[in-house]
């Protein structure tokens, strides 16, 4: 943790693996590494107390989306997990595998519907308040490595096929709203507004201005 002010390291947490991803949601520090999920209370943020740790299968874990009091783990062939905050401890409180044994790469959440990035090819839909969850697909030319939502918009990385923008009227069915593609290989998406920044690696940041019209 370093100080905005003075530009010095603060705080350092040695972790127990590989930093896979980071976010912080509420009062906690989420960080997921190569082993597992680690969990900090950040109540005083200049000496973040350990709050939980969490084991996987080693090198399952590759993405999350943390919205307090839940955090969405993608675990690759063994699905997704839901996890959620409660009191002092946190519990699995959904969990998820694909039917056709696709691996979940990314997943975000939309109201009850979880956007799943599919190894195998396309978006995979569930909306989780069904007993029958899997309620849809979006087909893609190219798998999808990442999903991002946006007010109401799906963004999603299909790696060398760039950009894939979806508007959510149907959450169970989206409609395309546009696409953008260079032939270089996508690894992230960032959205603030009308403004989508895209990590393209060592081809740089390129950022679009999107209009609902």
């Amino acid at each position: 943790m370093v100080s905005f002010t003075d530009g010095k390291v603060s705080t350092s947490i040695p972790t127990g693996g590989r930093i896979v991803s980071l976010g912080i949601s509420s009062n906690y520090l989420f960080v997921l590494t190569s082993l597992g999920l680690e969990i900090y209370d950040l109540t005083n943020p200049k000496s973040p107390q350990n709050f939980a740790n969490l084991v996987f299968s080693a090198g399952s874990a590759l993405s999350m989306y943390p919205s307090y009091p839940y955090v969405i783990v993608s675990l690759g062939a063994e699905g997704l997990i839901i996890l959620k905050v409660e009191g002092n401890s946190i519990k699995k409180v959904y969990e998820y595998r694909l039917p056709d044994g696709s691996p979940v790469l990314d997943a975000v959440p939309y109201g009850s519907y979880i956007y799943i990035a599919s190894g195998m090819g396309g978006i995979k839909i569930l909306n989780t308040a069904s007993q029958n969850p899997l309620v849809g697909e979006i087909k893609t030319e190219k798998p999808a490595s990442r999903v991002v939502i946006y007010n109401k918009y799906l963004f999603a990385s299909l790696g060398n096929g760039g950009l894939m923008m979806y508007i959510l009227t149907n959450p169970a069915s989206p409609t395309v709203f546009g696409y953008y593609s260079n032939n270089l290989f996508l690894y992230d998406i960032a959205v603030y507004e009308n403004i989508v920044a895209l990590a393209f690696g060592q081809g740089g940041l390129i950022t679009l201005r999107i209009s609902p019209n």
